[in-house]
């Protein structure tokens, strides 16, 4: 073992042509979305940085045969690609600017004769607004639809269906950033929240007081601290406080709990349910647990495998609805419990695909709505009653994996879904053009 690396990070490696050193990034400190390029021997313990900048610089490999590493900087302020030699494990003369606005791109490999291929991945969500009937959904009541502007994605309606809190997407430096907003439908005003909190999964509530929002998400203030995998934490729509209830725990070698968790307010705002992995033994399984803010006690409210994200408190009861699907036969059981615990009650299974994005309430409790997508063309729209019984389909969803809120009147719905992109490109006759730039530099 050359190195040991305390991170979750996906680093790259690339090992120089004579096979005597390993360039490798690693961030600037845990805390940071910034990288460095290191230089390690494979011999020794020799060990050195070749690009210590403020910016951020992400390694794409050593170009074959020769003495130069080639890797992306935002330190111009676009994502450039630059150039860097290295002679007997040292820094020979500064970085190079090769080729600009290349953009955030992941290296795939150089060719023999010095080409380099690459991809470059680009993802959008839009978040609509748009008429809603309870029989035929959205068919036919597009064309009065309300688009939100920008990348969101999560989107609810507050208990008074004047406002919606939604995730706004941003790119960041090194990644996708999702953050916690909300704006009133009235005077279009945007408000978002803690610029340091990375909203995760389609877990946004309201609480009844319709100003406090519960979310699961990542302090990244936090990044980089022992056993912090994220949190269920509350905030202020008001003063924009937000305040820690408690903190996700994590199983050694096991999933992220951030990938399942979800949380959902009870009727009385005095506690709260959430949804983690936890062990039985030595298996792993997923649990509902009961949360009282006031004492911190928790009650286990369900125990099973194979949970989905969804957890849903009835707006005219206090049951509660969740989902999980048999690996067996891959079909989605969409059940629902109540608070306290006790029996279960299956609604219904999936009708065409395990492919379910979202289940949530009609506002009368009487109907549950869920999409599933069953291809890569559309969404379907399905309605069962809460009691149970044959699902009925009720429109088709021109997108992928939606996530709807259903508007308190239930003559409006929110929709989100998301598009993305990866394209494989490639730059020809690298080699002759770096050799041309550094004969030019001489």
């Amino acid at each position: 073992v050359r190195k040991t690396i305390d991170s979750d990070y996906q680093l790259r490696l690339s090992p120089s042509s004579d096979n005597k050193y390993i360039a490798y990034e690693y961030p600037t400190n845990l805390k940071s979305n910034n990288y460095d390029i290191h230089l390690l021997s494979i011999n020794s313990n020799y060990e050195t940085v070749l690009t210590n900048h403020p910016a951020s610089d992400r390694l794409l490999g050593w170009m074959p045969g020769s003495n130069k590493v080639l890797f992306t900087s935002n330190r111009s302020g676009s994502w450039d690609l630059w150039s860097v030699q290295v002679e007997n494990g040292k820094l020979l003369g500064l970085p190079v600017r090769i080729l600009p606005e290349i953009g955030e791109i992941s290296p795939l490999g150089f060719t023999k004769d010095g080409s380099l291929y690459y991809s470059i991945f680009s993802r959008m969500f839009t978040g609509l607004i748009t008429s809603f009937n309870m029989e035929t959904g959205i068919a036919g009541q597009m064309e009065s639809k309300r688009s939100i502007p920008g990348s969101v994605n999560f989107v609810e309606w507050s208990p008074d269906g004047e406002s919606v809190a939604y995730g706004k997407e941003e790119k960041r430096p090194d990644d996708y950033f999702c953050k916690l907003c909300v704006q009133d439908l009235t005077t279009g005003t945007e408000r978002c929240f803690d610029e340091n909190f990375r909203l995760y999964n389609n877990s946004i509530r309201w609480n009844s007081d319709n100003q406090t929002i519960l979310a699961v998400g990542y302090d990244e203030t936090k990044r980089g601290q022992k056993n912090y995998f994220g949190g269920i934490y509350s905030f202020d729509t008001k003063t924009g406080q937000m305040n820690e209830i408690l903190l996700l725990k994590g199983i050694e070698n096991d999933i992220n709990p951030l990938y399942v968790a979800v949380a959902e307010w009870s009727s009385d705002a005095k506690s709260i349910f959430y949804v983690s992995y936890s062990l039985d033994g030595d298996q792993t399984e997923n649990r509902i647990t009961k949360y009282v803010l006031k004492t911190g006690e928790e009650k286990v409210i369900y125990k099973g495998k194979n949970l989905k994200r969804i957890l849903r408190l009835s707006p005219t009861s206090d049951n509660l609805l969740f989902a999980y699907v048999n690996p067996e036969n891959k079909e989605v059981h969409i059940c629902t419990i109540p608070a306290e615990g006790g029996e279960v009650l299956e609604i219904c299974t999936s009708q065409e695909t395990d492919r379910l994005s979202t289940a949530a309430w009609f506002p009368d409790g009487k109907s549950i709505f869920f999409a599933e997508t069953p291809t890569l063309d559309y969404s379907k729209l399905w309605r069962v009653y809460s009691d149970g019984g044959k699902p009925q389909y009720v429109c088709q969803l021109p997108h992928l994996d939606v996530c709807l809120s259903i508007h308190p009147s239930g003559q409006k719905v929110a929709l989100t879904y998301g598009e993305q992109t990866t394209e494989i490109r490639k730059i020809e006759n690298l080699e002759q053009g770096l050799n041309n730039i550094y004969s030019q530099n001489e």
